[in-house]
């Protein structure tokens, strides 16, 4: 009776024991399997994180070119961009900023200044602005030839009225026009993709801006006979408005005049003549050296593609005198008179120079301007050296974009690279 008694005992014994060490195993299970959700918590959070950073990371590269055109530019707009950055940095981790920092490139291409990355967009719905400021030329010339040739005439006159613009190309005038007006209103669309929608708008803020209007003068003369006879005189007047004027008809608000100023302050030319021009660099021609008392007349280029004398024409395939050079510059930049003078030829060459200008600079000295898509100085007016008297094109007998540049000595013509070193030869 004693012995089961005591083994009565030693079994409550073990089994309090057993009880006690499940309690203790289960307590720690509980601890080690609320230490296990902790940790999977905390890595699922780190791989949350990471997912994230990788998506930002590859929408960041997604829009790499942009993000650095955006950084490149000297704006108000990127100054507060970047001092928002900083001022994130040190508040959040990186992860905020990028996010935060793709935002403000999102709304930077929203603005009139995503007008400065359309060239970026290669989808084959879109035009690049270079092609669209090509076709709007052609189309202008085209309207000028007709009116040429729908009225019977002896003599042309043509007359420029402000066809400069306020930053020496009327294009750059324009597009920032067509910036403001299409992505700084309440129902606005972005500048950022050039599709027809945006074509058909650059067209009209173009011919908004630009007035082509002519007149037929009869003049009677008297010859040595007695006899009269009538000159019939096809004045053509050619009137393109600055950007301050066509806002001023468009009846821009503060904010979008403020804007507009911000984009013809000169901080952004080289961007719009790399959209003008389609090309992102040439040597602007500041380097080039004078040896006389001509200037380069090419203010976005340095770069020469065709020599003086004779060579094998690009087109009719025989041998011909070059009688000048052609520097090569992009479609839309300005052309510059070489040297204070009076225009005594501004006239269209169908067969041969195009769109072209001679300059009568004294003493036999003449200088000639060949293919411009646009002429800014007519028959009879004085310009000084370094004014913008067109534009560069590709009118005529032509390859492509260029500018033909002759110069006279005495009635003959003579190599222009006699005048110039340091420029870029093509070979």
């Amino acid at each position: 009776m004693a012995s089961r008694i005591q083994t009565t005992e030693r079994a409550k014994t073990n089994l309090l024991r057993a009880a006690t060490a499940g309690g203790k195993a289960r307590k720690a299970g509980a601890k080690i399997t609320s230490a296990t959700q902790k940790q999977a918590a905390k890595k699922a959070k780190q791989a949350a994180r990471q997912q994230a950073m990788k998506r930002a990371a590859r929408i960041a590269k997604a829009t790499g070119r942009t993000a650095m055109k955006a950084a490149r530019l000297i704006t108000k707009i990127a100054a507060a961009l970047v001092k928002g950055v900083v001022a994130l940095l040190s508040a959040c981790g990186p992860l905020v900023v990028i996010i935060v920092f793709i935002a403000a490139v999102a709304a930077l291409i929203a603005s009139p200044f995503g007008l400065f990355f359309s060239d970026e967009d290669k989808s084959t719905d879109v035009m690049p602005i270079s092609r669209v400021v090509q076709e709007v030329n052609e189309e202008y010339n085209q309207r000028i030839e007709d009116i040429k040739n729908d009225n019977t005439w002896d003599t042309l006159d043509v007359q420029y009225i402000g066809t400069g613009g306020s930053r020496g190309n009327i294009w750059i005038d324009i597009l920032a026009v067509f910036a403001v007006k299409t992505a700084l209103t309440d129902d606005g669309m972005d500048v950022a993709t050039i599709d027809q929608t945006r074509i058909d708008l650059i067209q009209e803020v173009f011919w908004d801006m630009t007035e082509i209007d002519h007149w037929i003068e009869i003049v009677a003369h008297t010859d040595s006979e007695g006899e009269t006879w009538y000159e019939y005189i096809l004045h053509i007047i050619i009137t393109q408005r600055t950007a301050g004027e066509q806002a001023e008809i468009y009846g821009f608000n503060d904010d979008q005049r403020e804007v507009l100023e911000e984009l013809l302050s000169g901080a952004y030319d080289r961007h719009f003549m790399a959209l003008i021009t389609g090309l992102g660099h040439l040597g602007d021609g500041t380097d080039v050296i004078a040896e006389d008392f001509y200037i380069w007349p090419s203010a976005a280029s340095d770069y020469v593609t065709s020599f003086f004398g004779t060579r094998l024409h690009p087109i009719l395939g025989v041998y011909k005198t070059h009688s000048g050079i052609d520097i090569g510059a992009g479609y839309g930049t300005a052309v510059l008179a070489a040297a204070d003078g009076v225009v005594t030829t501004a006239a269209y060459d169908a067969g041969g120079y195009g769109n072209y200008l001679i300059i009568d600079h004294g003493n036999g000295n003449k200088t000639l301007y060949a293919h411009m898509s646009q002429m800014s100085a007519g028959v009879g007016q004085a310009v000084t050296q370094g004014q913008t008297i067109g534009f560069v094109g590709s009118t005529g007998l032509s390859t492509g974009p260029h500018l033909h540049f002759e110069i006279y000595v005495g009635g003959t013509r003579v190599d222009p690279l006699l005048y110039f070193s340091n420029y870029t030869a093509a070979w």
